[in-house]
């Protein structure tokens, strides 16, 4: 019995050996070029900000909303079990959540980027215009793909909320087009 504790707790001692010392090659070697990399980036789009942080809570209510709505188009309503259900079934697959929020993330990640280098260069008129231009319609776009998910989990008050947002934008457009005309 001594023996079979002593190997025991040898082999245990070697997988947290091995362990600790891939986390040490990790942090030392690659941690500080990742980390580097990483605050690289975040100082480049504005990180920390309000907008910034606005932005990620909208991302992250899009994702949400567009699961409760495949779920609801599945299954004709929304519970956690039905949740767990369409994962299993891969009506709800971590491939597509993957590639969505890639792209989304690419592609806000320039915006941000462009947005940010505006507000703090001195040298561009209408810099922080621009800046803001940008981080609305950032937001504008998160907000609508929201209302969209939300309609499609048969929500009547999104409904009414888009075609509100709908019909203020085509009076914008209509207005806009007759100053041109004059």
């Amino acid at each position: 019995v001594c023996d079979m504790l002593e190997n025991i707790h040898e082999f245990t001692s070697n997988i947290s050996y091995k362990i600790m010392s891939c986390w040490d090659y990790m942090i030392l070697k690659g941690g500080l070029f990742f980390s580097f990399l990483l605050t690289t980036f975040l100082t480049a789009i504005g990180f920390p900000s309000q907008t910034i942080y606005f932005i990620i809570f909208l991302i992250i209510c899009d994702i949400l909303t567009r699961f409760h709505a495949t779920v609801y188009k599945h299954c004709g309503y929304f519970s956690i079990r039905l949740f767990f259900k369409a994962w299993k079934e891969k009506v709800l697959s971590s491939k597509k959540l993957k590639n969505g929020l890639f792209t989304k993330i690419l592609f806000y990640s320039i915006l941000l980027y462009i947005a940010h280098q505006c507000k703090i260069s001195d040298e561009l008129y209408l810099g922080t215009v621009i800046s803001n231009f940008i981080y609305s319609s950032i937001i504008i776009l998160d907000i609508i793909s929201i209302l969209e998910n939300m309609g499609e989990s048969n929500f009547k008050m999104a409904n009414f909320i888009k075609t509100f947002f709908e019909k203020q934008k085509d009076k914008l457009i209509d207005d806009n087009s007759q100053d041109g005309d004059k």
